[in-house]
């Protein structure tokens, strides 16, 4: 079969670009059904950004973003919303009457807040920006429109002012949401990117100072709350974030987790660097170094990623995003898990081009290069709104995906590549492989095909049948933008065309789903698939419906390892017996998931090993080594 490359051929009149012919390459994807290789993490629903958080029950398109949050839980997990702004005028949560004293308007904040939850939601509250009573200086920030009520970034003119705020507004929230759901469930995150901040001694100065004011009213409010900062951006996160950790220690303020951004392009205005998977990966390689040599062990969050903060890109729009999510995604899920866990969330920017940052009302209504996951659409055509775009599609794909990762090999982290992973549910009745081809950078033809032999083996199946389909997402299939792009791009498409553009957004078989036989012995059954992959795709085939055996389902060495250990808790120690030499993880979890003890020793051990100071409660205990994973819920008392 053949491909074509591209090459760039500068004239004195411009740059074009020419395909020539190259051989497509042949992969040969290998799954072993019988041999996972850890759990599957799933730290990229954990949360997706958004950017005017006054979107969430209006904007300037004459429409909210609150049925793309529904959609965002419903279809592709998300659990968390993080957006700008929710000290900003338009929520209105803050002002100052004739004789200069605080009026707390909370109509707005709570509808806000409301519709989050309503959508099965949570939030990461990004505590910005200053009221404009409140601030030094009415300066606003020069890019950020938002419907013409931007943000400030100034220093709070009061400080006692600025920490009453923040305690009315803990205890507000505890108040409607309840003080045990705002402490186990909720992230308080101070501002996004200090390096914005004006006055207050500028840049991170500034920003210390109001993270000191923060936490002092936090604390002083309830210390069980959450807060973390900086969300600096790309280029100064490494520094910035071990500058705080630093200073917190220091000035012993709380610091329950930090955040980052990390665009692709953020140390490449020339955009050679678009859609790179592998420099995602390794900064947040960077980002966990920093807070290993820094002795920080809590969370870290990522509020913000993608292909390039470079707005107006069809990168944004089309098949591209699909496969850059999926590698990235891959990339650090594959991690040494020990030296190199995942982020506790990876925030995606972001839900909707239902955007404010910019002032784009005069842009196209369906794709105009923005960041959304789904188009904002017409407000008076119902079918346009919240089209799931490439991106969308992609994380609705690895939304399907199982609990444990199996060995998968024939792949490859070159660019222009084909890799793979592969997962089985906790029940064993489900396999899900992922096959994504991507080039890091927008150099590739998404016309280009490679061709796939996959081969699964070891399905722990006691029938010989299995139920086949096969979804993918590239330039044909799953794609709403080259729909749009063949009916010749309307800036305002009709509603027979959006009708065309939402069918095309629907995920879409590569082929048709089928009943396949698989071969082999019961189990230890093997099926093989043999297909094309394009650049810039994602494709997932899944087995269901057969039925797994027991006697004969198939265990790792870890999980065999696992059945002869055992960790208990005594008091406020951890009782251990751990036979096998090796390295062990000994991990505690709050029910909201934040790590709470993070220990490491050596196999084999048989005894007791202190926790340390750990309030009374319910936790999550987790061992992980030689033996796969020992999870057990514990009560430890005071």
């Amino acid at each position: 079969m053949i491909a074509f490359k591209r090459l760039w051929v500068i004239f004195m009149t411009g740059i074009i670009s020419i395909y020539f012919p190259i051989q497509a390459i042949d992969y040969s994807i290998n799954v072993n059904a019988g041999l996972k290789t850890g759990s599957w993490n799933k730290f990229y629903e954990k949360v997706v950004a958004s950017d005017h958080i006054y979107t969430v029950i209006s904007s300037a398109y004459g429409r909210n973003i609150s049925n793309a949050l529904k959609k965002a839980h419903a279809e592709a997990g998300f659990q968390y919303i993080r957006g700008h702004g929710i000290l900003d005028d338009d929520v209105a949560v803050y002002s100052e009457d004739a004789q200069g004293n605080a009026v707390y308007k909370w109509t707005n904040f709570d509808a806000i807040y409301d519709s989050i939850a309503a959508a099965g939601m949570k939030p990461v509250v990004e505590i910005s920006f200053m009221p404009g009573a409140l601030t030094t200086s009415p300066t606003k920030i020069s890019n950020v429109w938002y419907n013409n009520v931007g943000g400030n970034s100034n220093a709070p003119k009061d400080w006692n002012k600025w920490k009453a705020l923040i305690s009315n507004l803990v205890s507000h929230v505890e108040t409607r949401f309840g003080a045990a759901e705002v402490r186990n469930n909720w992230y308080f995150e101070l501002w996004n990117e200090p390096n914005w901040m004006y006055g207050a001694g500028g840049g991170d100065n500034g920003y210390l100072r109001l993270y000191d004011s923060t936490a002092v009213a936090v604390m002083a409010t309830d210390s069980l709350v959450k807060l973390g900062g900086p969300a600096e951006n790309g280029g100064s996160s490494p520094g910035f974030i071990a500058t705080l950790i630093t200073h917190c220690r220091t000035a012993k303020k709380k610091l329950d987790f930090v955040t980052y951004h990390r665009y692709s392009n953020d140390f490449d205005a020339g955009g050679t660097h678009d859609n790179d998977a592998v420099s995602l990966n390794n900064f947040h390689k960077t980002i966990v170094d920093v807070c290993k040599t820094n002795n920080f062990t809590g969370p870290i969050f990522c509020t913000e990623w993608g292909s390039s903060y470079s707005q107006g890109r069809a990168l944004h729009d089309n098949e591209m995003a699909a496969s850059f999510i999926a590698k990235t995604i891959h990339l650090i899920n594959t991690n040494d898990t020990l030296t190199y866990p995942p982020p506790f969330n990876y925030g995606w920017w972001a839900i909707s081009d239902i955007y404010e940052e910019t002032n784009n009302t005069g842009g196209s209504s369906a794709f105009a290069g923005c960041y959304g996951l789904l188009t904002r659409g017409s407000a008076s055509i119902p079918q346009s709104w919240d089209v799931a775009k490439p991106a969308f599609n992609a994380y609705k794909l690895l939304h399907k995906l199982g609990k444990s990762k199996l060995s998968c090999t024939g792949g490859t982290t070159s660019s222009p590549g084909v890799n793979a992973l592969a997962t089985i549910s906790a029940t064993n009745d489900t396999i899900d492989v992922l096959v994504y081809s991507h080039v890091d950078n927008t150099t590739g033809n998404s016309l280009t095909t490679d061709n796939i032999s996959l081969s699964i083996s070891g399905i722990p199946s006691v029938g010989t049948t299995a139920k086949m389909e096969h979804w993918v997402v590239d330039r044909t299939h799953s794609n709403s933008y080259q729909t749009w792009v063949g009916l010749t791009s309307p800036a305002n498409p009709s509603a027979a065309q959006w009708t065309q553009i939402a069918n095309a957004a629907q995920l879409a078989h590569y082929d048709s789903a089928a009943t396949v036989t698989l071969t082999g012995t019961a189990g230890n059954a093997t099926y093989t698939k043999s297909f094309t992959q394009n650049y810039y795709s994602v494709g997932l085939i899944q087995l269901t419906n057969f039925k797994p055996t027991m006697a004969n389902n198939p265990k790792s060495r870890k999980e065999l390892a696992l059945e002869k250990s055992n960790i208990a808790i005594t008091g406020k120690s951890v009782l251990v017996s751990l036979p096998y030499s090796g390295q062990y993880t000994i991990n505690l979890y709050s029910t909201s998931g934040r790590k709470e003890v993070g220990l490491h020793t050596a196999g084999p051990v048989n005894g007791s090993i202190a926790l340390g100071q750990i309030p009374a409660g319910t936790y999550l205990l987790e061992c992980s080594g030689p033996a796969q994973k020992l999870v057990k819920t514990v009560m430890i008392g005071k």
